[in-house]
């Protein structure tokens, strides 16, 4: 029995590494780091856009809680717009208010007396609480009666509306508080 060593390089099988597998084997490898880091870039990414939109989120319901707020100064600048106008009005338009003031008290009877006057050139309207004092026999409801009927009979005022009244004493006589709203022509009103 012999045993036979063969100690001679010889082509043939031999167990080796094919450069195009480690080749692709790389490019797989790369494309999994880079999968890897856009994941996680994209992650860091949705995490900032997520603190943004909590950040105006926490804005948004500040802001919603002045709407109030701004409403109200909103009806505010309004009002203060209106009133103003109306003294804009009021200097440019001296004629048509003191005739209305002539008119007023023109037909009001000796027996009442205005306390407050509002003149609103928008709705074209006018106003105004008084007392009506008893003296002699006139009574304070027939003393405003009359008045409202003068203001009917008026060429400048029109359809008297009596807000209210309320029984009151007005040095020791029996008096009656009272507000009406009339409406008022504005040219008949501005004539001279």
């Amino acid at each position: 029995m012999t045993i036979k060593v063969d100690l001679l390089d010889r082509p043939g099988k031999r167990m080796g590494f094919d450069p195009v597998i480690i080749f692709l084997v790389l490019i797989v490898i790369v494309f999994i780091a880079f999968f890897i880091y856009w994941g996680k870039h994209y992650d860091d990414q949705m995490s900032l856009r997520k603190d943004e939109i909590n950040k105006y989120d926490q804005k948004i319901r500040a802001l919603e809680s002045k709407i109030p707020d701004i409403q109200k100064q909103e009806k505010e600048n309004q009002a203060l717009e209106e009133q103003i106008n109306a003294i804009k009005q009021l200097v440019f338009d001296p004629i048509r208010y003191r005739n209305l003031l002539d008119e007023i008290a023109y037909i009001m009877p000796n027996t009442i007396f205005i306390q407050n006057l509002n003149i609103e050139p928008g709705n074209q309207t006018l106003q105004f609480g008084g007392l009506a004092v008893e003296i002699g026999e006139e009574t304070p409801l027939n003393s405003i009666s009359k008045f409202m009927e003068a203001i009917r009979n008026s060429p400048i005022l029109d359809t008297p509306n009596l807000a209210s009244t309320s029984r009151t004493q007005y040095e020791g006589r029996t008096a009656f508080g009272f507000a009406i709203e009339v409406k008022y022509k504005p040219d008949a009103a501005a004539k001279q």
